[in-house]
């Protein structure tokens, strides 16, 4: 791929794609709790500010890019066939390197049944000892096949970015 083919990519990329953000701003008092040495606790208020950077992520459609592109009746043909699951793997290799069964994730995790504890999945992740471990678990096996590394599976080692990430895809 030459350099005037990833520009083409490029420029489909950022038509179907579009990539916004905004931020918000309060003020909010955060009580700390002291001792003042006589047994007594004190609370100091302090007010903060936090600021929150939300990034939305949006694209269109396939079928709003085949309108855009001005497809005919047999390129939608051709197009609904190589979007078919069963090409799902043809995908997987030209896009992101791999070669993969559709239960190699799955092999992996069985491999682990008998597993008490959670090692090696939470140290795996960077965790020094052991901490809740059924998402670095699900990130391990990912790793395992390869599906981190290629961009497929994110890593990560919280259950509700794990379970957001699988339901926006």
């Amino acid at each position: 791929m030459d350099e005037s083919k990833k520009q083409i990519l490029s420029h489909i990329f950022w038509e179907m794609n579009s990539i916004s953000s905004r931020s918000e701003s309060h003020s909010e008092t955060e009580i700390t709790e002291t001792d003042d040495g006589n047994g007594n606790i004190v609370q100091t208020g302090t007010t903060v500010t936090k600021t929150t950077l939300y990034i939305t992520g949006s694209h269109l459609t396939v079928e709003e890019m085949a309108d855009l592109y001005g497809f005919n009746e047999e390129q939608r043909e051709y197009l609904a066939e190589l979007l078919k699951d069963e090409n799902n793997s043809l995908w997987a290799a030209v896009l992101y390197g791999i070669r993969y069964s559709e239960d190699q994730i799955v092999t992996v995790a069985l491999s682990q049944v008998g597993n008490v504890g959670g090692e090696p999945y939470w140290s795996w992740y960077g965790f020094g000892s052991r901490v809740e471990w059924c998402a670095c678990f699900v990130s391990w096996c990912a790793d395992q096949c390869g599906y981190i590394d290629t961009g497929v599976i994110p890593k990560y080692a919280g259950c509700v970015n794990g379970v957001q990430w699988f339901k926006d895809r």
